[in-house]
């Protein structure tokens, strides 16, 4: 019994780690943004939070606490979510002009909403303090709200 147990955990853990970015949508977002690996980083801001939904969407969708990565590049935003919870999904990487922004409240906490999209498909949600750091690496190509 006790050798099985590991395998189990293990099991359970690929599961879930397969399913979240399913759910999430971040298996859709990366088919259609996938990354640029020639696209060099002018910024890197590791360990981060964000919520991942679709776009008309009133619920924030799934939260990925700490374990996100956002490389503000010349011509857009890298997005990764670190290996161990995402082992078959690669980082995305989105052209700035495909963002619009906007605030909004999240369970009475204000966030910034990073609309990705012509049709606004996806809703990535961040702290307003990581969109502005974001936006001033991206030397303003991130647009924000006049609120944040």
């Amino acid at each position: 019994m006790a050798v099985g147990a590991p395998f189990f955990f293990i099991a359970s853990w690929l599961f879930v780690t397969t399913l979240i970015p399913k759910l999430s949508g971040w298996s859709a977002l990366r088919q259609i943004y996938p990354d640029d690996p020639l696209e060099q980083p002018i910024g890197r801001f590791s360990w981060e939070a964000m919520y991942l939904g679709k776009g008309g969407s009133k619920r924030p969708g799934v939260s990925y606490r700490g374990c996100v990565v956002f490389e503000p590049c010349e011509s857009g935003l890298r997005i990764e979510v670190f290996r161990i919870f995402h082992p078959f999904s690669g980082p995305v990487f989105i052209p700035w002009d495909e963002i619009d922004t906007e605030m909004r409240k999240v369970m009475m906490v204000r966030m910034c909403a990073l609309f990705v999209g012509e049709m606004r498909e996806f809703k990535i949600t961040v702290m307003p303090r990581l969109a502005e750091r974001l936006s001033s690496a991206s030397n303003g190509a991130l647009k924000l709200p006049e609120a944040v």
